[in-house]
């Protein structure tokens, strides 16, 4: 479970910042894993993006899984700061409206 919450935490930062945490330019695989097991992720510029999302990355993202948010309670994960304005028992049942909602896609006959 610990595992699925660091993996959450690499989604989160790919998809905000749209990068790997720990890749860069010229990477190959076995440098990307050493990378992963044994460096830091490339951390969020904190200017960008708020105290509470930085905050939630670096933790999820923490290498120690008894320092890794979540691992002894997932609810330690909703309750973080982040999700604040999410009311979870209206998401559970599927009462919020997405945000955005992606047109067709048409794709290219050439």
């Amino acid at each position: 479970m610990s595992a699925d919450n660091w993996s959450l935490g690499v989604c989160l930062y790919e998809a905000v910042y749209c990068e790997n945490p720990f890749w860069d330019e010229g990477l190959d695989q076995i440098t990307l894993f050493q990378a992963i097991c044994n460096e830091s992720f490339y951390p969020l510029p904190e200017d960008t993006y708020s105290d509470d999302f930085v905050d939630l990355v670096q933790r999820l993202l923490e290498k120690n899984p008894s320092k890794r948010l979540g691992t002894f309670r997932e609810k330690d994960i909703l309750a973080h700061s982040w999700f604040a304005d999410i009311n979870l028992a209206e998401l559970r049942k599927k009462h919020i409206e997405a945000p955005w909602i992606p047109g067709p896609v048409e794709l290219n006959k050439d």
